[in-house]
């Protein structure tokens, strides 16, 4: 049902754009050549995965191209600032994430994608429910974000600052 809502291939590549343009060059959860001749290619089913590694079939890959198209809607000019279009996405990835747990069988993927939420949270002006001062502030949300993201990322071994070139602090 999730991937009924991904944009068209032409929406999809020019929202990737938008994000590698005003976001990617700060925040390099996804690197150019994973998204542009990997991600984007083999989610549209317009390329074979190379290898198993790079399948891009399960719901965190899924939850991080959909984060990559809320960040392109956030992110672009000719739309106004907190537009319904990137929330749509944002809920979609959200959605995405819940589908697989992040700690049974974490991969980069679920690590890109949880960071670049926290980004996306830190950007976006507030969550649902703030308006009445209920719930957590963007900025509350996008540090748990991170902090689940550093936890998993030592599941996994990786080191945040070296494989995903992310300055984080460390939370211990």
């Amino acid at each position: 049902i999730i991937e009924s809502h991904l944009p068209s291939y032409e929406r999809a590549w020019h929202l990737a754009e938008i994000h590698l343009e005003n976001a990617a060059w700060l925040f390099r959860a996804v690197s150019p050549q994973q998204l542009r001749d990997e991600m984007l290619p083999i989610i549209y089913k317009r390329q074979a995965p190379l290898d198993v590694a790079h399948e891009y079939n399960g719901p965190h890959d899924l939850a991080l191209l959909f984060t990559v198209f809320a960040m392109g809607a956030l992110l672009d000019l000719e739309q106004e600032p907190y537009n319904a279009e990137s929330v749509h996405y944002y809920n979609l990835a959200k959605a995405s994430i819940s589908l697989q747990s992040i700690f049974d069988k974490p991969e980069l993927a679920t690590i890109q994608a949880l960071h670049l939420m926290s980004v996306y949270n830190a950007m976006s002006q507030l969550d649902e429910g703030d308006e009445e001062g209920e719930g957590a502030t963007s900025m509350e949300m996008s540090w748990s974000l991170i902090r689940l993201c550093h936890q998993i990322a030592q599941t996994v071994n990786l080191s945040l600052h070296c494989h995903l070139g992310l300055f984080l602090i460390s939370l211990s």
